[in-house]
């Protein structure tokens, strides 16, 4: 069984997405945030000393940190057979979420302690043509006709956005992305896992 540390509407989000997509048995562990982050009353550092979820234990007891690794391990052990072609860009598809969306727009966009002017900036200046760039690849097909490890990313991303900047994604093709996603009752049942944790 595979354990994932997560706490809800974090990345680990399409983590569980992936998980639950591949029918694998897991179990979350959800880390608690604030000044002293732990995990079933813990220090959450024992578990990874940098601190951060998401955190997915392999069956074998292996322990994976970060989510391009995380994501592209789920799909190259448990995804489609893909061609080496294929894989690379998998590999570009999610390091682009994870560089340009993940940590240039959502990072400052939901960080409380960064300045508002800050924020303004994600939202006028990096977020548009992150969003026509967005728009165009989903598109073309994204990655192809099936789900993947940078959809699953993607949804989440989109997600927060509705919710942290809205109307910043109201685009044809994106909001059809998400609602196609959010018509599969496997996404449906985390996300409903994820607001049952937020009380």
């Amino acid at each position: 069984m595979h354990t994932l540390f997560s706490f809800p509407f974090s990345c680990a989000l399409a983590v569980e997405l992936e998980l639950t997509r591949h029918a694998l048995p897991y179990e979350v562990r959800h880390v608690t945030r604030g000044r002293a982050t732990r995990v079933d009353g813990e220090a959450f550092a024992e578990v990874n000393p940098k601190r951060k979820v998401p955190v997915l234990v392999l069956p074998d007891g292996e322990q994976l940190t970060e989510i391009v690794g995380i994501l592209t391990h789920l799909d190259t052990v448990h995804g489609p057979d893909r061609t080496a072609a294929e894989r690379r860009r998998v590999l570009e598809d999610v390091a682009f979420v994870a560089t340009e969306l993940h940590q240039a727009v959502l990072g400052p966009l939901f960080d409380p302690s960064a300045p508002d002017a800050t924020r303004a900036d994600v939202v006028e200046r990096l977020l548009p043509p992150l969003v026509d760039i967005l728009e165009t690849r989903v598109a073309d097909g994204w990655i192809g006709a099936t789900r993947g490890p940078a959809d699953a990313y993607l949804l989440w991303g989109l997600l927060l956005l509705r919710h942290g900047a809205k109307g910043t994604t109201d685009r044809p093709h994106l909001d059809a992305f998400v609602a196609r996603h959010l018509d599969a009752p496997d996404v449906q049942r985390v996300l409903a896992r994820a607001r049952r944790t937020l009380g």
